[in-house]
Parts: structure tokens; C-alpha cells; sequence
């Protein structure tokens, strides 16, 4: 009889002691010095790794855009597009911009800043600047506007005395047909530093 009345006993008291253990176990507080204060058991780290691995994220992010822009201001092929981005450059809002402006087409430049509300200061007047955003060239264009608008060609040719500015450059592009890509040739020919004419072939 009385092992019956101990077995009742436990029975009733052992659930009450796991409850009050169970509950004593979630109210614990960790302690710092024991290095779980700061773990997730629901992610498998710590909360303070997680943390850094996304300061190291967005540092590498940041370095990747600065490596970019680096990259595509070295590419700036003409002394005048040049000087136009670093004429607006302070005017854009974030790096991001910056990365973009320096991606569009020179056609498609102006009309960008104009969007943004960004005033740049033409590089050419009036009609020169309107064929160089057009991607074009006009007879009586400089070397400079030329390059801008077409960039440099593929080789130079000079004639004469060189203060003369008698040259010739040679523009090569390939262009797909059915048969095959064919190269086409646009040749330039200044004299006293401008443009006098041009063919294609």
C-alpha cells in the first residue's frame, strides 16, 4: 500500500517539477561571458556575425561601384567629354548616377542631364554642339568636336607640313550581311585642322 501512495505522489509531482524546470530554462538569461549571449539558435550563428557579414556586404558593394567608376572615367576617350563630365560631375546626386551618365551613348547624354536638372555647359557652340549629341559630323568641324562625336580613329594620316593640319583619318567598322560581317572604311580629310570632306567605302 504504501509503494501505491508513493507511486501517486511522483505521478503528480513530476510533471509540476519539468514545468517549473522548462520555464526557469526560457527565462534564464545567458551570460555574457559563457560567448552564447549573442547566438541565434534559429539561424545557427551569432547575431553579431550576421550583422558583419552584412556591413561586409554592402563595404564590398561600395568598393565594387568605386572600382567601376574608376574604370569607366579612364575610358573616356575625348579631351572634350572629358571636360564635360568633370564639369557636371558635382552636380550628380550619388555614384550611382555617375556610373550611368558615364554609360549612355554621347547622343543620349544631354538629354539625361537635362532630366536630372543638371546644367552643363556646352563644350561647342550652338549648331556644333547639336551634331556632336547627334553622334555626327559637318564640314568646317575641329579635330576636337570630331572625336567627340565619333571618337578616335583607327589611324592618321598627315600630308604636307604638319602646321598645315592636312590629315586624313580612317574610321573601320564591321557590319553583318547574310554572306558574312563586312568592314566598312569612313575616311576624314582636314585641312588647316577642320573638316573638308569625307567618303565611305
Amino acid at each position: 500500500m504504501k509503494v501505491n501512495s508513493q507511486l501517486k505522489i511522483l505521478k503528480s509531482v513530476c510533471p509540476a517539477v519539468i514545468f517549473l524546470h522548462v520555464a526557469g530554462c526560457a527565462q534564464m538569461q545567458r551570460s555574457p561571458e559563457s560567448g552564447y549571449a549573442n547566438y541565434s539558435f534559429e539561424s545557427g550563428e551569432p547575431s553579431y556575425l550576421r550583422s558583419q557579414s552584412k556591413e561586409n556586404s554592402h563595404e564590398a558593394l561600395e568598393f565594387e561601384k568605386v572600382r567601376l567608376l574608376r574604370e569607366l572615367e579612364s575610358q573616356i576617350s575625348s579631351h572634350a567629354e572629358r571636360i564635360q563630365y568633370f564639369e557636371v560631375e558635382s552636380q550628380f546626386r550619388d555614384i550611382d548616377d555617375k556610373i550611368l551618365y558615364l554609360r549612355l551613348k554621347n547622343k543620349n547624354k544631354q538629354a539625361w542631364l537635362q532630366s536630372k536638372g543638371i546644367d552643363r555647359k556646352p563644350a561647342f557652340d550652338g549648331q556644333v554642339q547639336e551634331i556632336v549629341d547627334r553622334g555626327d559630323i559637318a564640314i568646317g568641324m575641329n579635330r576636337l568636336a570630331v572625336t567627340e562625336s565619333w571618337g578616335e580613329p583607327d589611324s592618321r594620316q598627315t600630308a604636307g607640313e604638319p602646321g598645315l593640319g592636312k590629315e586624313r583619318w580612317i574610321y573601320r567598322s564591321e557590319t553583318p550581311t547574310p554572306q558574312g560581317f563586312v568592314t566598312k572604311k569612313k575616311i576624314l580629310y582636314f585641312e588647316f585642322g577642320r573638316v573638308a570632306g569625307w567618303n565611305v567605302k
